[in-house]
């Protein structure tokens, strides 16, 4: 099984598995998610042309973790989805070459691509 060596500021060196990094993912996540939130508050009440502004000058990375942190406060009514998630995809979809002028409802490439870099693409329901 293949191990990964991971440098710590307080733990010197870790060695996990592929098992470890999965079952710490999420946990990590989720710590690394509320780190930002600040970040996350100044962006979402700017004016649409300054988010656009914003969103186009943060790395890949950044824009990524952006929109993970959105997820947590991603709304729909029916299908469409909030404008504020909209303007993230866009930004994604432009940097990835697909589509990026119509996303009120996305296309299979649009789609695939949110579920490969394990973002949502819908809100999902409580039944």
């Amino acid at each position: 099984m293949k191990t990964f060596k991971i440098p710590t500021v307080s733990f010197g060196e870790i060695e996990l598995t592929e098992e470890d990094l999965k079952l710490a993912k999420p946990i990590i996540d989720l710590a690394f998610s509320s780190l930002d939130d600040s970040h996350y508050d100044t962006v979402k009440k700017m004016k649409v042309s300054d988010v656009l502004e914003t969103l186009a000058k943060m790395t890949d990375g950044e824009l990524y973790h952006f929109a993970k942190i959105n997820e947590e406060f991603m709304t729909s009514a029916g299908y469409k989805i909030d404008s504020f998630t909209l303007r993230i995809w866009k930004e994604i979809f432009k940097r990835n070459g697909i589509g990026y002028k119509q996303v009120g409802y996305i296309s299979n490439k649009q789609r695939n691509l949110l579920i490969r870099l394990g973002l949502k693409y819908r809100v999902d329901r409580v039944k």
